[in-house]
C-alpha cells in the first residue's frame, strides 16, 4: 500500500526481498526471522530480514564522498557508536558537547535503592522504593508528566499506583495504546491536560510515546524512567549479541548488541521533557543501575552532564529534592487529600472511562498515513548517529 491506501504490487521488490532471504544463508549480519502479531484467530505471519549491523551501509555513502557530519543527543558513548555505525576505530573525529540549556532549569535524579533488574523486582521493599519515585513524581511535579517503564507487562503492574496518584492531586492518567491509529488523539487529550490540572501519562520505553515527539510548553513538567530499558533477552537478542562480540569482543561487543540500545531508550525518553532553553523539568531514572558501574550498571556510559548532574536519592528524598526544586522554580503542588477527583483514566484504546468522554472526540476512525505521521512528527527528525567519518566536520554528542 502507498499512503492512500492504494495496493501497489511490486515484482522488482519482492525479487529484492527475496535476494535478501538468499543472501542470509552466507550474510550473517542479515538476520531472518518469522513474525507473528494478531491475537485470537485474527493473526499474521510475515518472514523478515533484517540487517542488523549498519556499517557497511552506512560506509557506502561516507568512504565515497569528501565530508559526513553526523549528530544527536543521546549518543553516549561516542566510541561506542563510531564502531557501531563506521565498523572501525579511529575512523571518525569526535566531539562531545555540553548541554546548552541552563542547568538551573533541570533537575536529574537517579534512585539510590530501586531497580528493576529480574531477581528483586518482586521484593516487597524493592517495589515500595519503585511506588514511591513514581509517587513522587506525579504528585510533587504541576502539570503533565510522563511515567515510561520497559515493558507493558510493568506498565499494567503499576497502573492502580499511578491512577490512585493521579486522582490524590485531581490529575488524570492517560494510557499507551497498543494502536499506533490512536495516538494522535490520545496526545492530544494529554496536551490539552498541561493548561487545565495536569495529566499522568504511561507508556513505554522505545515505544510510540516514548521518542519522536515532541512535547513542548506546557506539555510536559517531568519524567521517570523507571527500569533499564533492556531488550528481552530471546533468540533474536542473542543471535544479535553473539553477531557483535565475534566482531567486537566480549566486553565491545555486548555493549553495542545488548546494552547500548537499552541507554539509548532510557534518554530519549528521559529526553521528552526539556524541549527548549525557557523550559524547565524533573528527570527520574528510577533505577539504581544509572548510578552503578558495577552490577550491569551503565552510569560510566551516560553523556558527561547527565553524570555530573545526577543526585542519587531514595523515595523520600527524592520526593523531597523534588518540592525544594518546584518552589524554588515559582511553582505549587497541588496536593488534594480527596481521591475521588475528577480523575479520569485513558486506557488502552485512547477512550475514556466514565461520564468524562470528551465530545467529538473520534474513535476506531482510521486516519490517513500521512495524517498520522504528520501528528506523531515523523520526517523532520535529526540524523541519527554519532560520529563524522575523518576529514569531515564535528560531530555532537
Amino acid at each position: 500500500e502507498n499512503l492512500q491506501g492504494d495496493i501497489q504490487p511490486s515484482l522488482a521488490l519482492v525479487l529484492l526481498f527475496l535476494r535478501d532471504v538468499e543472501a542470509a544463508e552466507k550474510d550473517i549480519a542479515l538476520q531472518r526471522k518469522i513474525v507473528v502479531t494478531g491475537s485470537g484467530k485474527k493473526k499474521l505471519v510475515r518472514l523478515e530480514v533484517n540487517n542488523i549491523d549498519p556499517a557497511a551501509n552506512i560506509r557506502r555513502i561516507t568512504d565515497n564522498i569528501n565530508a559526513t557530519i553526523m549528530l544527536s543527543g543521546t549518543f553516549s558513548p561516542l566510541e561506542a557508536y563510531e564502531l557501531y555505525c563506521l565498523g572501525e576505530e579511529g575512523r571518525a573525529k569526535k566531539l562531545s558537547l555540553p548541554n546548552p540549556f541552563p542547568r538551573e532549569n533541570r533537575l536529574l535524579l537517579a534512585a539510590k535503592k530501586a531497580t528493576t533488574y529480574l531477581e528483586q523486582r518482586e521484593d516487597i521493599d524493592n517495589r515500595e522504593e519503585i511506588s514511591g519515585h513514581i509517587r513522587s513524581l506525579i504528585e510533587c511535579v504541576p502539570g503533565n508528566v510522563a511515567v515510561f517503564f520497559t515493558s507493558y507487562p510493568m506498565m499494567n503492574n503499576y497502573r492502580d499506583l499511578c491512577l490512585a496518584s493521579s486522582r490524590r492531586v485531581g490529575k488524570r492518567l492517560c494510557v499507551e495504546p497498543r494502536s499506533a491509529e490512536e495516538v494522535p488523539e490520545l496526545l492530544d487529550q494529554f496536551f490539552s491536560l498541561g493548561a487545565r490540572g495536569g495529566g499522568v501519562l504511561t507508556g513505554v520505553c522505545g515505544g510510540k510515546l516514548a521518542e519522536g515527539i515532541d512535547y513542548k510548553g506546557e506539555a510536559l513538567k517531568g519524567v521517570a524512567v523507571v527500569g533499564l530499558p533492556l531488550a528481552a533477552y530471546d533468540e533474536i537478542q542473542r543471535e544479535i549479541n553473539s553477531y557483535y562480540t565475534m566482531k567486537y569482543g566480549r566486553t565491545k561487543g555486548m555493549l553495542i548488541a545488548y546494552t547500548l540500545p537499552a541507554i539509548n531508550r532510557g534518554l530519549q525518553a528521559a529526553g521528552r521533557v526539556i524541549r527548549a532553553e525557557s523550559e524547565r523539568g524533573v528527570l527520574l531514572f528510577c533505577d539504581r543501575r544509572f548510578k552503578d558501574d558495577d552490577l550491569g550498571g551503565v552510569n560510566r556510559f551516560l553523556p558527561s552532564w547527565v553524570r555530573d548532574e545526577l543526585i542519587v536519592v531514595d523515595a523520600r528524598e527524592g520526593r523531597e529534592l523534588i518540592r525544594e526544586r518546584i518552589k524554588g522554580w515559582g511553582g505549587e503542588n497541588k496536593a488534594v487529600d480527596d481521591p475521588g477527583g475528577g480523575s479520569e483514566i485513558i486506557p488502552d484504546g485512547g477512550s475514556k472511562a466514565g461520564p468524562h468522554k470528551r465530545r467529538g472526540a473520534r474513535r476506531g476512525s482510521k486516519r490517513d498515513l500521512r495524517e498520522l505521521a504528520r501528528s506523531l512528527g515523523l520526517g523532520g527528525h535529526s540524523p541519527r548517529g554519532n560520529a563524522a567519518p575523518r576529514g569531515s566536520g564535528r560531530s555532537g554528542g
